[in-house]
């Protein structure tokens, strides 16, 4: 029964299981309002950042909005499908293993989606010159999208480096956050994986 009606059931559970993290966490996918703004604007302010930036980061915030809700949709949805996943599972469905996330690679044609949106940024004042305002957002909310896909694909190399490691847990974990506060190397290390592979190479070295 569960082979034959296993992506259904599977489908099912997960929209479930996302039904339920939306009800207990909900996500605001409005835009921020302006009593928003300013209560964001006055605590910016209180952190000791100068007005003048502190309003540059609020104008940033709501301009990447649209690739924020999409990475958030998405981490949600992936949550519950692998959640859904593990309970049929656990229910005697016979599912294949999802793939462990240190050998996580995105396809290399992904990189001209980066390419194309750091061109539009390089390009933005000149399109905007022209009358195609869009370009400036775009290009923002794409970057914004591409660049943490390839911070994931960093995070998946690190991964596969601290797997080959008998390092505690504890450790990882502090590693991980550590390398989060340098995100933009962890999105350089997934750029390179693309050209390098770094895995495959440890994989021949040892």
């Amino acid at each position: 029964m569960f082979s034959k009606y296993r992506t259904i059931i599977l489908l099912l559970i997960a929209g479930c299981l996302i039904y339920t993290v939306g009800v207990m966490f909900p996500l605001d996918t409005s835009r921020p309002s302006a009593a928003d703004t300013q209560n964001l604007l006055a605590f910016l302010k209180l952190m000791g950042m100068p007005p003048k930036e502190a309003v540059r980061t609020i104008k940033m915030s709501q301009e990447i909005w649209p690739s924020f809700l999409l990475i958030f949709s998405s981490l949600f949805a992936l949550t519950g499908y692998l959640a859904g996943g593990k309970i049929m599972r656990r229910l005697g469905a016979k599912l294949p293993e999802p793939a462990p996330f240190r050998t996580w690679r995105w396809n290399e044609w992904l990189v001209w989606g980066f390419l194309a949106a750091l061109a539009l940024q390089l390009f933005k004042s000149q399109l905007a010159g022209m009358g195609q305002e869009w370009a400036a957002p775009l290009a923002l909310n794409l970057l914004v999208i591409f660049s943490f896909l390839y911070l994931i694909q960093g995070l998946s190399v690190v991964s596969f480096l601290l797997s080959q490691t008998k390092m505690w847990a504890l450790a990882r974990i502090m590693i991980y956050l550590l390398l989060m506060m340098q995100w933009p190397l962890l999105v350089l290390f997934g750029l390179l994986d693309i050209w390098v592979d770094f895995r495959k190479k440890l994989v021949k070295l040892s």
